[in-house]
This record gives structure tokens, sequence and C-alpha cells, in this order.
């Protein structure tokens, strides 16, 4: 039976959780969940921001066990962790609280948080396929989060249960959002990775995040849009420790958040909030900058846009672009299409 996932009627939430606000779910190395910047109050909460949670390794099992049909919490593991530190980062940047000024602001503060761990010990993501249909089929989660890739061109045929999930994900309505990589071999100092040939950006069905800052042209090639990349994030050492971060890993949970607010206010005002106009909406939005095209794809994302985009979201119609639209132009028809060819035509799956 699947366990309810909004608050009961008259209920009270934990402070700061935006109670029946669309779904994250953040496929990461887990969350620590006892960080001030969430409210978590246990696995039986249910008034809760963290409203399921999974570990798909075998770090604490003998052997990784996916959930059944309707398991929303974990009974091998029911404590969410996170032995890597890197999910708890990426969380506080999608739903964090910001309990402290000097913290990178969220995308979406308080909104419900979904948990998979699908990154452990061996370092590899595991299971994440079956991470994503959890997200989507159990958890009904309305964005998902990755920020899970590769360091060189992956062969999509390597990665077609994925690039299936991807495509299972946007046809039940469900955006996911990935990051896009952060230059060859992952040191982000030599540009030219290939964003449609690398990690899970390469699929036609998500939108793919690169960083917005200075540097953001040594880390990743065609993106979908942008958002800042060096972060002060929350920490896995400690409840109230934060730590400097830095990558496309930490743009593309806050670009997460911006999707849920616009979710949130389409939704509200019932119009369409399917993946493709979600989408749209924040490519639209993106502020198109100086950079080429190759480097922030639409533009750069941030809080300054969210305004804006959720009018639009309110009113079910986009922003207009600029006119030429030369990075709008160059992802729809080169980028856009070299994702066409290498995740669908050359995937076997």
């Amino acid at each position: 039976m699947l366990v309810p996932l909004a608050p009961a009627q008259g209920a009270a939430t934990l402070r700061g959780v935006v109670a029946g606000s669309p779904i994250v779910a953040l496929l990461d190395s887990g969350v620590r969940v006892t960080q001030e910047e969430f409210a978590y109050a246990g696995p039986h909460a249910a008034n809760d921001q963290v409203v399921a949670w999974w570990d798909f390794t075998a770090n604490k099992k003998p052997v990784a066990v996916l959930p059944k049909p309707g398991q929303t919490w974990d009974p091998a593991v029911p404590t969410p962790y996170d032995d890597e530190g890197h999910g708890t980062g990426t969380a506080s940047m999608a739903v964090g609280l910001d309990r402290t000024t000097d913290k990178t602001p969220s995308g979406a503060p308080g909104y419900r948080l979904a948990i998979g761990k699908v990154s452990g010990n061996s370092g590899a993501a595991q299971n994440l396929a079956g991470a994503i249909g959890w997200a989507v089929h159990t958890v009904h989660a309305s964005v998902i989060s990755i920020s899970i890739g590769t360091i060189t061109p992956d062969p999509s045929t390597l990665s077609a249960d994925v690039l299936d999930a991807f495509d299972d994900a946007w046809r039940s309505g469900v955006l996911v959002v990935v990051a896009n990589g952060n230059g060859w071999g992952n040191v982000g100092v030599v540009p030219g990775e290939p964003g449609w040939a690398t990690g899970f950006g390469e699929s036609t069905h998500v939108l793919a995040v690169g960083a917005s800052d200075e540097q953001g042209v040594l880390e990743t090639t065609d993106p979908e849009v942008t958002a800042l990349s060096d972060v002060h994030a929350a920490s896995n050492t400690a409840d109230d420790a934060y730590v400097d971060e830095g990558g496309t890993s930490f743009a593309a949970p806050f670009v997460a958040g911006l999707a849920a607010r616009a979710i949130a206010a389409g939704r509200a005002a019932h119009r369409d909030v399917s993946p493709a106009h979600i989408r749209q909406l924040l490519e639209y939005s993106a502020l198109d900058t100086v950079r080429p095209p190759q480097s922030e794809g639409y533009g750069s994302l941030s809080l300054d846009q969210l305004p804006a985009a959720l009018r639009y979201a309110r009113a079910g119609t986009l922003p207009a672009r600029p006119d030429p639209d030369v990075t709008g132009w160059y992802v729809e028809n080169v980028a856009m299409p070299l994702r066409a060819l290498w995740s669908n035509t050359l995937r076997v799956g």
C-alpha cells in the first residue's frame, strides 16, 4: 500500500516545510537528514519534508534490494544517511531551508524531498534505472534531480536502461534534471567535452544543466541552460556544517528546485505542467549572455529569473526570446539533434 505523501488535513508541519508541494526526488549519495537545512521528523512522520527514502546500494545490505511496488521507505535501512557528502550538498541546493545567510540559496526552500541513494562505496551509480522508476511510479515525484555522469563520452548502449527510464519519466509527466559534466576527465580545465555524449545529459528527455560561472566555459559543452556551480552548501560532517562546493552537480539541483516551483505555480492555476512545457519555460526564462551557445545553451538561470517564470507558469504562456535567438537556435538545431542521434538512433536497449 502506498504510504501517504501529503500531510493530513490540519496537521502541523515542521518549520519551513511547504506542505503539499511538488516532490523533488534526489538520486545521489544519500542525505544527512538531521542537517539543519532539512526538516526531518522520522520515517513515520506525516508532516515531514522527507517523504520517501530508499538505499539502492549494497553499502549496508548483503546485496542491493529494490523496493516492491508501493514501498516508499527502506525497512532494512530506515534512517537516511550520506557517507560521501555529495548528496547532502546537492539536496541543500534543491530544497534546503537556507538556515544561514552565507549559504547559497536553494531553488525551492522547504519543498518535499524524496531520497534515493544510488552511489556508495564502489563509487559508480547502482540501480539508477530502478531508482528513477521508483521516483516516478511509487513516490510520484514531479522532478528528479541527478548529478551523476561520466568523465568521457559514454556509448549510449551502455546506459540503455537509464535512458529508457528517462523516456518513461518523460511520458509519465516527470521532469528529469541532470548535471551536464565538468570538462574532460572531470577536472574542469579543458573545454570540449561533448555534453550530448557524456553521462546522462545525452538524453533528449531531460533538462541538462551546465555552469554559469566564469569557468563554466571549461566545465561543460552543449547544456540546455546553466546555473551557478560554485556554491556554499550543506555538509554531511555535522548538523550545522557547510562547505564550498563546485561543479555542475550543484547547478542541476538548483534548477530542479526552480522547476518544482514553476510546476507548483502552474498546477495551482490549472495550466500545463508537462515536462516539455516546464523545460521550455525554463529555457525561455534563461538570461542570454555574451557566452557562446556551446557553453551556456539558452542562457543562465538564477533566482532573478524566478518571479517572471512563475508569472508565465500561472498564465500558461512562455517568455519571449531574443530575435534572432542564436543560443536557442543552436540548442534546438545542433545540440538536440546530436543528442537524438547519440541516445536514440545509436541506442540498443
